[in-house]
């Protein structure tokens, strides 16, 4: 795999910090002051009853995606979509990064370097959050816990990369972030973001949205195909820190989903 480093205009991270504050924060006023959706911020949603999924798209006018949009995220994938071809590099190491509590969901922010080269564009790692259950189905079965690798581009375009996780053997990759989710206030560190990937790169690509209000579509989405394993214990952690916090499935619509072997 190709790996190279490079630096990332601050200009590109502000926007994309705006972005996916917005959509992973929604109560965090202060995450996302410069975006022109900010005004969806003061709006309270949840995962369950009248603010729930269901009824997103009515709380708010800066949420009119979650009921009209006709690419939202998450879907269903299927083992046997349609075969593609795409180029894909990722430039993961350690990194300095802060761990806090969104309301949502979990959120590591990116404080150093990380970047991905996709399709000939350059993303920068934004932010890192988890659902639990998965939201991504494969054939209408979901994962105990899918991770969200949010990147942004120069343009503060979004691509997303979905890791799915299923119980097996521990991985101490997340323990620091695992731990993170039992303190109070932000936590910051060190972690090594490339050992919580899989060891494949195949992955289900397709044009979606952001799964979190305000359902912002223009995302594009790569789903690993291969799940990573986290044991008993560190699933039944991240599942007392936030369980139900999945959107369900959104219909397809005519989108293609195609289905990338690995790279090598």
């Amino acid at each position: 795999m190709h790996r190279s480093i490079r630096l990332v205009a601050p200009s590109a991270l502000a926007v994309a910090v705006a972005l996916t504050g917005c959509a992973a924060s929604g109560d965090d006023s202060t995450a996302v002051e410069e975006s022109p959706a900010a005004s969806a911020v003061a709006v309270h949603w949840s995962y369950e009853g009248e603010e729930g999924p269901d009824h997103w798209g009515e709380l708010s006018a800066d949420f009119g995606m979650c009921q009209d949009g006709t690419q939202q995220s998450p879907i269903d994938l299927h083992a046997d979509d349609q075969a593609g071809t795409d180029e894909l590099s990722v430039d993961y190491g350690t990194i300095a990064e802060h761990v806090h509590d969104t309301g949502h969901t979990f959120q590591m922010d990116a404080d150093d370097d990380a970047t991905l080269e996709y399709e000939g564009t350059e993303y920068a790692l934004v932010q890192m959050h988890f659902h639990d259950p998965s939201e991504h189905t494969v054939d209408g079965e979901a994962a105990p816990v899918e991770f969200h690798f949010v990147h942004a581009d120069d343009d503060g375009d979004l691509l997303v990369v979905g890791v799915l996780a299923v119980e097996g053997a521990h991985a101490a990759a997340f323990d620091d972030f695992i731990a993170a989710t039992t303190q109070e206030g932000d936590v910051a560190g060190d972690i090594d973001v490339a050992a919580m990937l899989p060891t494949s790169t195949a992955h289900y690509a397709y044009e979606g949205s952001l799964t979190t209000p305000p359902c912002s579509e223009g995302v594009q989405w790569l789903v690993m195909q291969e799940a990573i394993e986290l044991d008993a214990e560190q699933i039944a952690a991240l599942e007392t820190a936030y369980a139900g916090n999945a959107r369900p499935v959104q219909e397809l619509g005519g989108r293609l989903v195609t289905s990338v072997a690995s790279l090598g």
